[in-house]
């Protein structure tokens, strides 16, 4: 059985009262180092992803998986089908 990291656990179990508690439409998705583990999307955005989707190149998450720093940036709709400005967090072993 894999050991999850504590941190990366409390983001799955907080991600959907996070996109509930905020003012402007959101989404949030928290991934793995391949894949998405969980994903909230709102009636105005939605990325259509499911969980065990694989990571998408150049996506918000791609970004923060290559640099391993924290990412906030536009994204084009190349990745989605829809322009987004993304914010993404590692969490890591040292989190």
């Amino acid at each position: 059985m894999e050991i999850i990291n504590p941190l990366l656990k409390s983001a799955i179990d907080m991600a959907r009262f996070v996109v509930e508690c905020t003012p402007q439409p959101m989404t949030i998705g928290v991934s793995d180092t391949t894949c998405y583990l969980i994903y909230y999307p709102t009636h105005e955005i939605d990325f259509k992803l499911k969980v065990g989707d694989p990571i998408r190149p150049k996506s918000m998450a791609d970004r923060v998986l290559s640099s391993g720093k924290r990412q906030s940036n536009r994204v084009g709709a190349e990745v989605f089908g829809i322009p987004y400005i993304g914010v993404g967090v590692p969490i890591n072993k040292r989190s």
